[in-house]
């Protein structure tokens, strides 16, 4: 018989988990933030709303992911966390940025007279999430998939989760923007 629990000593990681569904007045706050605050982020983060996607992800994404004929990002497994490629559906709302991106990052930012990728986003992102009246919008995951197009095991595939059923109860997220960020 062993005399104490050997696991006992051993570290717990916390895990802090949280939720937001915004509402369509909420949503439309935080683009109209976005849009006066850092315009440079609004089609990232209107992407961020539409399509379940990690931020490193897509921040690191070149033009050449994007396929205009079936109208889809494709990630390749060295820009994924997991290192398997994944697929993301390019809302109709957006194919036409994507279709007409001129830089050679999908999302990116114009300065100095040349394209640069968005690069670290979470000061901007905070400003535009305090601007818009939204609280703690920190550590959140997946996205909102506010029109119920991806069921469960789908969102857990388009954002490139190995197990989905980690993602069951993730619907109606935002994308995750959090204190794993590293300083600017």
């Amino acid at each position: 018989m062993i005399a104490a629990n050997p696991l006992r000593s051993v570290r717990r990681e916390k895990e802090t988990l949280r939720w937001v569904n915004l509402t369509e007045m909420q949503e439309l706050q935080l683009l109209k933030a976005v849009s006066e605050e850092s315009p440079d982020l609004l089609w990232f983060v209107a992407f961020a709303l539409e399509v379940p996607c990690r931020r490193g992800e897509m921040l690191q994404a070149g033009r050449e992911c994007f396929d205009s004929f079936s109208n889809t990002i494709t990630l390749q497994g060295s820009l994924t966390k997991n290192g398997r490629p994944c697929t993301k559906p390019v809302p109709e709302s957006l194919v036409a940025y994507f279709r007409t991106n001129p830089s050679p990052w999908l999302f990116y930012r114009w300065e100095g007279g040349e394209y640069k990728p968005l690069g670290f986003v979470q000061k901007r992102w905070e400003r535009a999430v305090k601007a818009a009246g939204l609280d703690d919008l920190r550590d959140q995951h997946g996205s909102l998939d506010r029109h119920g197009r991806y069921p469960w095991t789908g969102h857990a595939e388009i954002l490139g989760a190995t197990s989905a059923s980690k993602w069951m109860n993730m619907h109606d997220t935002l994308p995750k923007f959090g204190s794993t960020a590293r300083k600017a």
